[in-house]
């Protein structure tokens, strides 16, 4: 369900809503964060939404929005780790697993399954090669 869009944008605008899948396919580098307003400060909310186009935030919202421009789970990840530390001028130092980077980075349990990202679990998080965030310690 597009909710109060259609309304606030126009049916015709409401087409083209969010259209990472097509972006992606045109070669634009793509990042999913966590620090905007209309976004959850959880990720797999955001992986859930950008990978199956329905609300991470309300689950049981009927719908998607613009299928069609879902991105594939590797796409999705890509895009909140590698594309996420482009985006603000990090990725030398961060946003992928390389010799030499921060090994800023999350051990997380979960099925790889777009349609199961919100059951996933935070085992582990690691900030520049330490382990900061250990689940049932």
């Amino acid at each position: 369900s597009l909710g109060q869009w259609p309304r606030l944008l126009g049916a015709e605008r409401c087409k083209h809503i969010f259209p990472y899948g097509a972006l992606a396919k045109g070669g634009a580098k793509l990042a999913i964060g966590t620090d905007s307003p209309t976004a959850s400060y959880k990720p797999m909310p955001n992986l859930y939404t950008a990978t199956t186009r329905r609300s991470g935030r309300d689950p049981e919202m009927k719908g998607q929005t613009t299928p069609q421009f879902a991105l594939h789970m590797v796409a999705a990840f890509a895009a909140a780790t590698h594309g996420a530390a482009y985006s603000c001028f990090a990725d030398g130092r961060a946003g992928s697993l390389e010799v030499g980077k921060e090994a800023n980075l999350a051990v997380v349990d979960m099925e790889w399954d777009a349609e199961r990202l919100l059951e996933a679990k935070v085992c582990e998080t690691w900030f520049r090669g330490r382990r900061i965030y250990a689940s049932g310690s």
